[in-house]
Formats: structure tokens, C-alpha cells, sequence
């Protein structure tokens, strides 16, 4: 190795931070509360349009006591469904996740592409991106959008943002996701 590739690696590791998709601090709407009480939060401020009729959102979700993975997780240890693991014991430090949801307006579906945890702290602790391979799959699960729940919030704010905006030089002839 040379001299400027190790001065470019301190580089890199002195003055570089942790990567996230969000690199830019969102500006979080509220959405609301669901029956269990976790808070759901949109980012207005950066609603994509990728194609028409369909638009992309960021989503921040803090989870109840009740609703939180490690608990469901837990829940499904105390069921003999998985083994209790180091990754089941690191979910307990999760305080908030960030999903980026594809959501097609005209045929009211929606489904997650990336996910993020994070600690209390903000710190990113996981980041899951969705495959298309694994999107693919998703035919027989059920990704509408049924009225009266959060997700009917979301999609009607975020579609109607996305309508108001009409960016420029959006493709018409992309396929959704899902």
C-alpha cells in the first residue's frame, strides 16, 4: 500500500460519520397512534415520485412498550417459534425504526424497500434494504391499504403531497414494486 492510500484510509476513518440513507435530518409530520400505542411520524419534506401514481415515504415509528420487536420477538422465544439469540437480544435496544415505504396510489398498496433501527441515542444500530428478488415473493401477501388505518393516513397524505408537487421529469412508464 502507498502512502496516499493509507493517508486517504485515516482519512476516512477520523472524519467520515456512520452511513444512513437519511443523511439529511428529516422534518417528521405526525401521523398518528394505532390501537397499541406506537406514534407514526411521515417526512413530508421528501416524498419521491419515481414514477406515476406511484410515490415513495419515509415513516418514523416508535413503538409502544407492547409493540416493540424485541417484546413481539420475545413473544414468539416464549412460543418455541425461534431461539432466543444474541441478534433476539440485541432488538431490546431499539427505540425507534425509519421505513422507507413505496406506496402505489392507484392500486392502494404499500410495501417497506428500506428499514432502519435505531437506539435512543440515534444511533444506527441495523438497516435492512428490501430485495426486489424478496418484493417478488410478497404476491400471496396481502399489501393493500384498508381504510381506517394508519397506513390509509399515509397513503392519502403522501399521495396527495406527491399530487400538489408535480415534480418534473417524472417517469410514467416505471412498474411499482409490488
Amino acid at each position: 500500500m502507498n502512502a496516499k492510500t493509507v493517508f486517504g484510509i485515516v482519512l476516512s476513518i477520523l472524519f467520515c460519520q456512520p452511513f444512513t440513507i437519511q443523511a439529511v435530518q428529516p422534518q417528521w409530520t405526525f401521523l398518528g397512534e394505532n390501537g397499541q400505542g406506537s406514534v407514526f411520524y411521515y417526512d413530508a419534506e421528501k416524498i419521491a415520485r419515481p414514477c406515476e401514481g406511484v410515490v415513495q415515504v419515509w415513516v418514523k415509528m416508535v413503538p409502544s412498550k407492547h409493540e416493540s420487536i424485541y417484546v413481539w420477538l420475545m413473544h414468539l422465544v416464549e412460543q418455541d417459534v425461534i431461539m432466543h439469540t444474541k441478534e433476539v437480544e440485541k432488538t431490546k435496544d431499539i427505540a425507534y425504526s425509519v421505513v422507507l415505504y413505496e406506496i402505489d396510489c392507484n392500486q392502494e398498496r404499500i410495501v417497506p424497500t428500506i428499514s432502519e433501527d435505531y437506539d435512543a441515542q440515534g444511533k444506527l444500530l441495523s438497516l435492512t434494504a428490501t430485495s426486489t428478488a424478496f418484493l417478488k415473493e410478497l404476491k400471496n401477501v396481502d399489501t393493500a391499504i384498508y381504510p381506517g388505518t394508519i397506513w390509509a393516513d399515509l397513503s392519502n397524505a403522501a399521495c396527495l403531497l406527491a399530487q400538489q408537487q408535480q415534480q418534473d421529469g417524472v417517469s410514467k412508464g416505471c412498474k411499482p414494486t409490488k
